[in-house]
């Protein structure tokens, strides 16, 4: 076992500016920043997450919020809560943090570690942009899109789980957030968020912020063949996986359709549908199919079962 000192000594060897209490920086644009944790039992449990997988996949997401407004990635800072004071351990979560901020120019300058009765990690990223998409800009009219394909994550939990041999293993474990499609998209959008949460429940929060309702056209929802074939095995339904499954980390945004032809230019997205008038439900604005029911909220939300 090592000391808190001994760690931290290892880790500047590969991230030189930890070490201070505080750290400087600089960016050229609109500075952002977010914060993000990922919790043993909570957000990944250890029989099947390697320490590399946890480094990977907690700065992946918390890279994926800057992206959702648009912004490029520039710093993060890493506080861990350790069981034990293990090296090893500490050098497999910062192989794959490191992999990940290799990929987006991202410097690593500085973080936290304490003892925790199970593995934590927070981290908080900085970034730039040149305009903030917020989730409070859709507009009547607009065509809501998602890059990729949606319930890939969840049908690579329940492959993992299940002991199953499919690409999907890789969508749960090491997912890339979408930086470029974002900086890009972010152009054209009036309103972004990624899809961390599910598709419905982060809708919802774009619809409350901008107070207008949604229609989804579910036969257009994008999935995979590998995600029709997992939830085929298991008798489920693999739209329900691509409207309420969380960690897919793609895009899901609103624009004006003149625009459409455009962004479609540099990058592929795919409309699922259209933003309408808010008619409200318990006070919420609903969103409904291509028939006109409203679309139950559903998705990951810490405090309910």
């Amino acid at each position: 076992m090592a000391t808190e000192i001994e760690i931290i000594k290892g880790l500047r060897k590969q991230f030189p500016k930890i070490g201070d209490d505080a750290e400087s920086f600089q960016v050229s644009n609109i500075p952002i920043t977010t914060i993000d944790s990922f919790v043993e039992n909570v957000h990944f449990k250890m029989d099947y997450f390697s320490y590399y997988d946890v480094g990977y996949k907690s700065i992946s997401a918390a890279i994926s919020d800057i992206a959702g407004c648009g912004g490029a990635p520039k710093y993060a800072l890493v506080a861990l809560g350790l069981p034990k004071g293990d090296e090893k351990l500490v050098d497999e979560l910062y192989r794959g943090i490191g992999d990940v901020a290799q990929q987006f120019n991202v410097e690593i300058i500085g973080g936290d570690i304490t003892k925790s009765e199970v593995l934590s990690i927070t981290i908080c990223v900085i970034g730039e942009t040149k305009k903030m998409i917020r989730r409070s800009g859709a507009k009547i009219g607009d065509v809501i899109c998602v890059t990729g394909t949606l319930g890939g994550s969840y049908a690579g939990l329940l492959a993992i789980q299940n002991q199953i041999n499919t690409p999907l293993r890789k969508r749960h474990l090491n997912p890339l957030p979408r930086v470029k499609e974002g900086i890009y998209i972010g152009q054209f959008a009036n309103s972004m968020i990624d899809i961390s949460d599910g598709l419905t429940i982060d809708i919802s929060h774009i619809l409350d912020e901008s107070v207008v309702g949604a229609q989804i056209w579910r036969d257009k929802l994008p999935i995979d063949k590998e995600t029709k074939e997992i939830a085929s095995r298991f008798s489920k339904s693999a739209r329900d996986f691509a409207m309420n499954s969380g960690e897919d980390f793609e895009l899901l945004f609103t624009i004006p359709k003149n625009l459409l032809k455009e962004a479609l230019k540099k990058v592929k997205f795919t409309e699922i549908g259209e933003i309408i008038k808010c008619k409200m439900q318990n006070a919420k604005c609903k969103i409904i199919d291509e028939e006109g029911n409203t679309i139950p909220i559903g998705g990951f939300d810490h405090f309910v079962l």
